[in-house]
């Protein structure tokens, strides 16, 4: 009997869910909240994804998305138009948070 893993596999509803959660719980502000993200991503798919692998995969997803690439995105119809809108709504709050925070170490600066 192997003692590795199985490698669990993104699917195209793995990457809408994935999305849908950075969205609504907003990581990105808190870190904290990834546990969050990871709990509702393993409870709506039922795979046990880890900490790690959410946040490399969506790392790597947006940043295909930013080349837009599209081959790569599986260009598939309504859920193609679905996943374009939660790439494009989650890289501005990516963007938003990354900018507070260069505020907020800039005014500390100057204080």
């Amino acid at each position: 009997m192997s003692s590795t893993k199985e490698r669990l596999r993104f699917a195209m509803f793995d990457d809408l869910c994935l999305l849908r959660e950075v969205l609504a719980i907003n990581p990105y502000e808190d870190s904290i909240r990834w546990k969050d993200v990871l709990a509702a991503v393993i409870k709506v798919t039922s795979k046990k994804f880890t900490l790690r692998a959410i946040k490399e995969h969506l790392q790597y997803i947006l940043m295909l998305w930013a080349k837009e690439d599209r081959d790569n995105l599986r260009n598939v119809g309504l859920q193609y138009l679905r996943k374009k809108q939660l790439y494009d709504r989650t890289l501005k709050e990516k963007e938003i948070q990354m900018e507070n925070r260069k505020i907020s170490c800039e005014e500390r600066k100057i204080e």
